[in-house]
């Protein structure tokens, strides 16, 4: 004989004989009053009942139940396991899901590159592809968590939906972001143009400063912001930097010029003490004036650095520009420190020359524009004093021209840049 009845878990468990039955009950498996099926005789009976019959009548068989209990609804059977799957089915159903997965990961890749070889720049590809992640984790976790139980069949589903996603978010850029680069490549290159002309003119009138002749008017048209591209908004910035720097060097150049240097090693200020006396204060108020402008330009550069960071905001080609703009500066800096060694050092010897006169004043004479010494030694003095300043003034004139170049070069290579297809 067999008994039948519903485990614990939903599923159609079979006692051999009563003592198994005796066992399931008192393992709690199931209740004393749980309906079985005694295969015997093909009647339900209460669990209990059927152990204790059993015990005192060994080998009977249970009587068939009176009719009037019939009337009572039948227990539903239970449900029967499902049967499970053997390892031969598990891995192709491993191996399927590997496949889709795999194809899935390369829908994405393609996705990727697709984007990678458009016209978005690198900083917005690598700003792209971190989005990207991010919403793919949402993504599948969202999904994951609605499909629940992972069958073979949902983590294909869960793999296709990662990659559908992954690819319209990062090709979504492709047909709008084309044009906006267009747009904001046009925008940078009028800006450029515009830069590099604002710059040629102010060169030009630099150039006429060092010769000593009176510049041209600045006749450049003033450059309007452009908030498509991030050069555009920094170009107004721009020339009214270089505008500004203009019209200091300008003033500097006017102060030394009123200081009346070329008038300091002239014979009628070598020979009298008033001449001496006053190029001792013309050399002092020059040092001066060479240190107070080196403090305005640096002034000047933090003023509109900070311009530049307020027009152009915090982007990776904001970031970029800067610095560029900061590695110009460095390179102009290193330029005048040079400048300002060289005119110390002229300085210092036009200062020795000076007081070398003053302790000959009285013996040396001057015939038309030339000096005359009492003695050969003080000439050859004299004229081992003045030969570094020939030397020095030498260097001063090619750190103008070095000066100039840099300057006309960086145009020419904004120009070129603008000129591009």
């Amino acid at each position: 004989m067999a008994f039948r009845y519903p485990g614990s878990d939903g599923t159609q468990r079979i006692a051999p004989d009563v003592e198994a039955l005796a066992q399931a009950i008192r393992s709690g498996e199931i209740a004393p009053d749980t309906a079985v099926l005694d295969d015997a005789v093909n009647v339900r009976l209460k669990a209990g009942a059927i152990v204790a019959m059993h015990r005192r009548n060994p080998g009977v068989i249970p009587p068939a139940p009176a009719p009037v209990r019939r009337v009572v609804p039948p227990l539903k059977p239970a449900a029967m396991p499902e049967p499970a799957d053997d390892e031969e089915t598990l891995a192709l159903d491993a191996k399927r899901v590997r496949k889709h997965r795999f194809m899935a990961a390369g829908v994405g890749l393609a996705a990727l590159w697709l984007l990678g070889y458009s016209d978005v720049s690198p900083s917005f590809l690598g700003e792209q592809t971190g989005r990207g992640l991010f919403i793919l984790l949402v993504t599948l976790l969202i999904f994951g968590f609605l499909l629940g139980k992972k069958t073979p069949r949902q983590k294909i589903r869960l793999a296709w939906i990662g990659a559908i996603v992954w690819s319209v978010f990062m090709l979504a850029p492709i047909p709008f972001g084309a044009q906006a680069r267009k747009e904001r490549l046009d925008s940078e290159k009028q800006a450029m143009r515009a830069i590099a002309d604002s710059g040629r003119k102010s060169l030009a009138q630099l150039e006429s400063l060092s010769k000593g002749e009176a510049p041209a008017a600045d006749a450049s048209a003033t450059i309007k912001g452009d908030d498509r591209s991030t050069l555009g908004k920094a170009a107004p910035v721009m020339q009214a930097y270089q505008k500004e720097s203009m019209e200091s060097a300008r003033r500097y150049l006017a102060t030394i010029e009123a200081i009346g240097l070329d008038q300091t090693l002239t014979p009628a200020t070598l020979t009298t003490s008033d001449g001496i006396a006053k190029n001792r204060q013309r050399f002092e108020r020059y040092l001066a004036e060479l240190a107070a402008q080196k403090k305005r330009d640096d002034a000047l550069v933090v003023q509109y650095r900070g311009k530049l960071v307020d027009a152009m905001g915090a982007t990776t080609y904001a970031r970029g520009f800067l610095d560029g703009f900061d590695d110009s500066i460095r390179r102009r800096n290193e330029l005048e420190a040079e400048w300002a060694v060289n005119q110390t050092s002229l300085i210092a010897q036009m200062s020795a020359v000076n007081e070398f006169m003053a302790g000959r004043r009285g013996s040396v004479t001057v015939q038309g524009d030339q000096l005359m010494f009492a003695t050969q030694a003080d000439l050859d003095r004299y004229r081992q004093a003045m030969a570094p300043i020939e030397r020095l003034a030498k260097e001063e004139e090619a750190l103008v021209k070095k000066k100039l170049e840099r300057d006309r070069l960086a145009i020419e290579k904004l120009e070129e840049i603008a000129s591009r297809k």
